[in-house]
């Protein structure tokens, strides 16, 4: 009888131990579930204020660019500015061989004193070129009888350029791209003759060199040449317009 109940009371313990060791796997196991979709939550709104502060900076950065039309409009350190300067810069078409060369980095600034960076987050902004699809020719022909006001209004689709904002929180970044057709429209240089000699129209009349210069008596229509003359100093106005948003993706 003594050998039973001792035998009785061993099982009972060892069941107790087997509960408990399960009962403590369990809590474990619901501690590290809870954890991990802790996790996953944190992740999910990290991953979220990034998709929102690349979005939201992308759109400020487009309001920018189709906010001013010329150079002139636009004030000194304004980021239209910045995207002019660039395009009509040193910098060669997007070339993925030659990332360094081709692709343009504009500082978006730091966090707010006092504002803890990794809450905020961090901006990066990548600028690149590519030539248009449809650009058009920079030079060509006229007869001199004919109507300039075409080619001196004539918008030039050089450029297809692309912003590319990437923003940052804590461990996740999310990138956010848009896509603008440039357009702009240049001073023209007309010239005539195998001497390329420079002719100004004045009124209905042309004249040489400038609008008070020598008169071109031409007993006939001829043919002039013209060349839109590129680079900022020759620039009259730009304009921008979305070609193609890519809504982004995770990094």
């Amino acid at each position: 009888m003594f050998h039973s109940v001792k035998a009785k009371e061993g099982a009972s313990l060892v069941m107790v131990i087997c509960i408990g060791a399960f009962l403590m796997a369990f809590a474990l196991s619901m501690i590290y579930t809870a954890g991990l979709l802790l996790s996953r939550s944190n992740r999910r709104l990290e991953q979220e204020r990034s998709y929102q502060l690349a979005r939201s900076f992308s759109q400020i950065l487009d309001l920018e660019l189709k906010k001013y039309n010329a150079l002139g409009d636009a004030p000194e350190k304004s980021f239209y500015r910045y995207a002019v300067h660039f395009l009509e810069g040193q910098y060669g078409e997007y070339d993925p061989d030659y990332l360094d060369e081709t692709i343009f980095h504009y500082t978006a600034g730091e966090a707010p004193e006092g504002m803890d960076e990794s809450h905020y987050g961090t901006i990066r902004v990548a600028l690149y070129k590519e030539a248009g699809e449809e650009e058009e020719e920079l030079s060509g022909t006229v007869s001199s009888d004919a109507s300039i006001e075409d080619i001196l209004t004539n918008p030039i689709q050089r450029y297809v350029f692309t912003v590319e904002v990437t923003a940052e929180t804590g461990s996740t970044s999310f990138r956010y791209r848009t896509e603008y057709r440039q357009t702009a429209i240049y001073e023209v240089r007309f010239t005539y003759g195998d001497s390329k000699r420079p002719v100004v129209l004045a009124g209905s009349e042309w004249h040489y060199d400038n609008a008070s210069g020598e008169l071109c008596n031409f007993d006939s229509p001829v043919q002039l040449e013209y060349e839109y003359l590129t680079g900022l100093a020759n620039m009259k106005s730009c304009s921008f317009e979305s070609a193609y948003l890519e809504e982004g993706e995770g990094i």
